[in-house]
Protein backbone atom coordinates (compact mmCIF):
# COMPACT_ATOMS: atom_id res chain seq x y z
CA UNK A 1 0.00 0.00 0.00
CA UNK A 2 1.15 3.33 -0.94
CA UNK A 3 2.17 6.25 1.40
CA UNK A 4 -1.77 8.10 0.77
CA UNK A 5 -3.01 4.65 1.20
CA UNK A 6 -1.09 3.96 4.27
CA UNK A 7 -2.63 7.08 6.16
CA UNK A 8 -5.79 6.90 3.98
CA UNK A 9 -6.67 3.01 6.48
CA UNK A 10 -7.17 5.22 9.60
CA UNK A 11 -10.13 6.59 7.87
CA UNK A 12 -11.40 3.84 6.68
CA UNK A 13 -10.40 1.26 10.01
CA UNK A 14 -12.30 4.33 12.35
CA UNK A 15 -15.02 3.73 10.09
CA UNK A 16 -15.34 0.22 10.26
CA UNK A 17 -14.58 0.43 14.09
CA UNK A 18 -17.39 2.84 14.53
CA UNK A 19 -20.11 1.94 12.44
CA UNK A 20 -20.08 -1.43 11.84
CA UNK A 21 -17.78 -3.27 14.93
CA UNK A 22 -19.45 -1.46 17.49
CA UNK A 23 -22.96 -2.30 16.33
CA UNK A 24 -22.78 -5.51 15.53
CA UNK A 25 -20.14 -7.25 18.23
CA UNK A 26 -20.10 -4.96 20.96
CA UNK A 27 -24.18 -3.50 20.66
CA UNK A 28 -25.78 -7.13 19.28
CA UNK A 29 -23.00 -9.03 20.50
CA UNK A 30 -22.63 -8.74 23.89
CA UNK A 31 -18.73 -7.74 23.88
CA UNK A 32 -17.17 -5.02 25.92
CA UNK A 33 -15.33 -3.33 23.06
CA UNK A 34 -14.36 -4.28 19.48
CA UNK A 35 -11.89 -2.50 17.71
CA UNK A 36 -10.04 -2.34 14.08
CA UNK A 37 -6.77 -1.71 13.18
CA UNK A 38 -3.89 -2.19 10.26
CA UNK A 39 -0.29 -2.70 11.90
CA UNK A 40 2.98 -3.84 9.66
CA UNK A 41 0.91 -4.44 6.91
CA UNK A 42 -1.74 -7.07 8.96
CA UNK A 43 -5.40 -6.14 9.36
CA UNK A 44 -5.97 -6.74 12.99
CA UNK A 45 -9.19 -6.74 14.94
CA UNK A 46 -9.96 -6.98 18.52
CA UNK A 47 -12.93 -7.51 21.04
CA UNK A 48 -12.73 -7.87 24.61
CA UNK A 49 -14.78 -9.58 26.87
CA UNK A 50 -16.75 -11.32 24.47
CA UNK A 51 -19.36 -14.19 25.04
CA UNK A 52 -19.74 -14.89 21.65
CA UNK A 53 -16.43 -15.41 20.27
CA UNK A 54 -17.27 -17.58 16.64
CA UNK A 55 -20.43 -14.92 16.48
CA UNK A 56 -17.72 -12.12 16.59
CA UNK A 57 -15.37 -13.60 13.80
CA UNK A 58 -17.95 -13.85 11.26
CA UNK A 59 -18.70 -10.46 11.88
CA UNK A 60 -15.03 -9.28 11.48
CA UNK A 61 -15.37 -11.07 7.99
CA UNK A 62 -18.83 -9.36 7.41
CA UNK A 63 -17.51 -6.10 8.56
CA UNK A 64 -14.37 -6.80 5.89
CA UNK A 65 -16.75 -7.01 3.18
CA UNK A 66 -19.04 -4.53 4.50
CA UNK A 67 -15.58 -1.68 3.96
CA UNK A 68 -15.04 -2.93 1.03
CA UNK A 69 -18.39 -2.59 -1.06
CA UNK A 70 -18.26 1.09 0.42
CA UNK A 71 -21.16 0.48 2.52
CA UNK A 72 -20.95 3.93 4.27
CA UNK A 73 -22.06 7.70 4.05
CA UNK A 74 -19.53 10.74 3.49
CA UNK A 75 -21.16 11.34 7.24
CA UNK A 76 -19.68 8.78 8.20
CA UNK A 77 -16.26 10.31 6.31
CA UNK A 78 -16.59 13.43 8.18
CA UNK A 79 -16.79 11.59 11.75
CA UNK A 80 -14.08 9.49 11.20
CA UNK A 81 -11.81 12.48 10.53
CA UNK A 82 -12.94 14.29 13.14
CA UNK A 83 -11.86 11.20 15.64
CA UNK A 84 -8.86 11.14 14.00
CA UNK A 85 -8.30 14.68 13.78
CA UNK A 86 -8.67 14.70 17.56
CA UNK A 87 -5.84 12.56 17.95
CA UNK A 88 -3.42 14.07 15.28
CA UNK A 89 -4.18 17.79 17.02
CA UNK A 90 -4.14 16.69 20.47
CA UNK A 91 -2.36 19.48 22.29
CA UNK A 92 1.84 18.74 22.82
CA UNK A 93 3.60 19.33 25.85
CA UNK A 94 6.85 21.57 24.39
CA UNK A 95 9.37 18.57 25.55
CA UNK A 96 7.66 16.37 23.48
CA UNK A 97 7.53 17.83 20.38
CA UNK A 98 11.35 17.00 18.85
CA UNK A 99 10.87 13.72 20.64
CA UNK A 100 7.91 12.91 18.48
CA UNK A 101 9.53 13.82 15.32
CA UNK A 102 12.28 11.72 16.47
CA UNK A 103 10.38 8.44 17.26
CA UNK A 104 8.14 8.94 14.48
CA UNK A 105 10.19 10.81 11.73
CA UNK A 106 7.68 13.10 10.96
CA UNK A 107 8.36 16.26 10.76
CA UNK A 108 5.63 19.27 11.32
CA UNK A 109 5.30 19.50 7.67
CA UNK A 110 4.72 16.02 6.74
CA UNK A 111 2.37 15.93 9.52
CA UNK A 112 0.50 18.62 7.56
CA UNK A 113 0.71 16.98 4.26
CA UNK A 114 -0.89 13.78 5.88
CA UNK A 115 -3.88 16.21 7.75
CA UNK A 116 -4.15 17.63 3.99
CA UNK A 117 -4.57 14.06 2.74
CA UNK A 118 -7.23 12.92 4.69
CA UNK A 119 -9.30 15.64 4.28
CA UNK A 120 -8.82 15.14 0.41
CA UNK A 121 -9.16 11.33 0.15
CA UNK A 122 -12.39 10.92 -1.62
CA UNK A 123 -15.15 7.90 -0.91
CA UNK A 124 -13.88 6.31 -3.78
CA UNK A 125 -10.00 6.26 -3.44
CA UNK A 126 -11.68 4.96 0.65
CA UNK A 127 -12.70 1.97 -1.24
CA UNK A 128 -10.05 1.23 -3.38
CA UNK A 129 -7.91 1.55 -0.38
CA UNK A 130 -10.61 -1.06 1.78
CA UNK A 131 -9.99 -3.54 -1.36
CA UNK A 132 -6.30 -3.53 -0.68
CA UNK A 133 -6.26 -3.72 2.91
CA UNK A 134 -9.26 -5.74 3.54
CA UNK A 135 -8.72 -8.52 0.37
CA UNK A 136 -11.16 -11.15 0.22
CA UNK A 137 -8.69 -13.80 -1.15
CA UNK A 138 -6.13 -13.08 2.23
CA UNK A 139 -5.54 -16.05 4.66
CA UNK A 140 -7.14 -15.24 8.04
CA UNK A 141 -5.52 -16.45 11.37
CA UNK A 142 -7.39 -15.80 14.35
CA UNK A 143 -6.19 -15.47 17.56
CA UNK A 144 -8.38 -15.25 20.97
CA UNK A 145 -7.26 -14.50 24.39
CA UNK A 146 -10.32 -15.61 26.35
CA UNK A 147 -11.60 -17.14 29.66
CA UNK A 148 -12.93 -20.60 30.02
CA UNK A 149 -16.01 -19.42 28.56
CA UNK A 150 -14.54 -18.54 25.35
CA UNK A 151 -12.79 -22.37 25.31
CA UNK A 152 -15.83 -24.10 25.65
CA UNK A 153 -17.02 -22.05 22.84
CA UNK A 154 -14.34 -23.48 20.82
CA UNK A 155 -12.80 -26.26 21.85
CA UNK A 156 -14.58 -28.94 20.03
CA UNK A 157 -13.78 -27.42 16.99
CA UNK A 158 -10.74 -29.55 15.01
CA UNK A 159 -9.00 -26.60 13.78
CA UNK A 160 -8.35 -24.46 16.58
CA UNK A 161 -4.88 -25.13 18.48
CA UNK A 162 -5.39 -24.39 22.26
CA UNK A 163 -2.32 -22.98 24.30
CA UNK A 164 -2.29 -22.37 27.74
CA UNK A 165 -0.24 -19.15 28.10
CA UNK A 166 1.12 -17.43 31.26
CA UNK A 167 -0.36 -13.77 31.75
CA UNK A 168 2.40 -11.67 33.50
CA UNK A 169 -0.78 -8.80 33.33
CA UNK A 170 -3.28 -11.06 36.12
CA UNK A 171 -2.77 -13.44 38.18
CA UNK A 172 -4.12 -16.42 36.40
CA UNK A 173 -3.70 -18.39 33.51
CA UNK A 174 -5.62 -17.42 29.93
CA UNK A 175 -6.06 -19.54 26.90
CA UNK A 176 -5.00 -18.48 23.86
CA UNK A 177 -7.26 -20.13 20.62
CA UNK A 178 -5.81 -20.45 17.40
CA UNK A 179 -6.95 -21.34 13.94
CA UNK A 180 -9.82 -21.19 11.28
Amino acid sequence: MNEQGYDAVYIVNQIMSSKFLLKHIREEGGAYGTNAMHTSGYALFSSYDDPNVLRTINQFIKGCEWIRNGEYTEKDIVEARLSLFGDIDAPREPQTLGFDEVVSGKTTQMRQEQRDLLLNVTKDQLVDIANKAYESDASMQTFVFGNKHSVKEVENKDDWVIEDLACSLCSTNRKRKLGY
